[in-house]
């Protein structure tokens, strides 16, 4: 019985570890293609990662992703390097989130603070849980083993975020 749990633990870890990869894999791969980023920075492209502490799941999903933005060997898109911030979802957050180009939200963070702010300051706002879909520019989905984009068109121009055709024709648009 202990191996059986044993190895139920290392297969969901090994899940998790992939899950969150692919993830943080394509939302690189998705800022490649947009086409307002240059005009929207300067220098290095900042990527916050938002998460909730008083929620188990929300921690481990900010630690999954930043751990696998950390593993990356290449950290740049279209020859500006980007670096990742974990920050801990505060009502006060709007006043830390200024200066970034994406915010990736982390489930159970109350998306409407931090929306208020991605419309005004011209931030892409990203997430991977299905509950954000309504909330969120870019929700970035794991259905049957491969990632699907869904967008919200009208929240995107919003942001000021300007996305390849590429990358609409193969996403869900809402």
């Amino acid at each position: 019985m202990k191996k059986v749990i044993s190895l139920l633990i290392i297969i969901i870890v090994l899940v998790s570890v992939n899950l969150g990869q692919d993830t943080a894999n394509l939302l690189v791969r998705l800022l490649r293609f947009e086409k307002s980023l240059g005009s929207r920075t300067s220098g290095m492209i900042d990527i916050v990662i938002v998460y909730n502490n008083n929620y188990k799941e929300s921690a481990n999903e900010a630690v999954r992703i930043a751990t696998q933005f950390g593993k990356m060997s290449d950290k740049t898109v279209n020859r500006k390097a980007f670096k990742f911030i974990v920050k801990l979802y505060t009502p006060n957050i709007k006043n830390e989130l200024d200066n970034v180009e994406v915010i990736y939200i982390c489930e159970r963070v109350d998306p409407d603070v931090i929306i208020e702010t991605s419309k005004k300051n011209k931030i892409l706002t990203i997430a991977s849980s299905e509950n954000f879909i309504e909330d969120v520019a870019v929700v970035i989905r794991e259905d049957e083993q491969k990632n699907k984009l869904h967008i919200k068109e009208k929240l995107l121009k919003e942001e000021g975020v300007n996305l390849s055709e590429q990358i609409l024709k193969i996403s869900r648009l809402y």
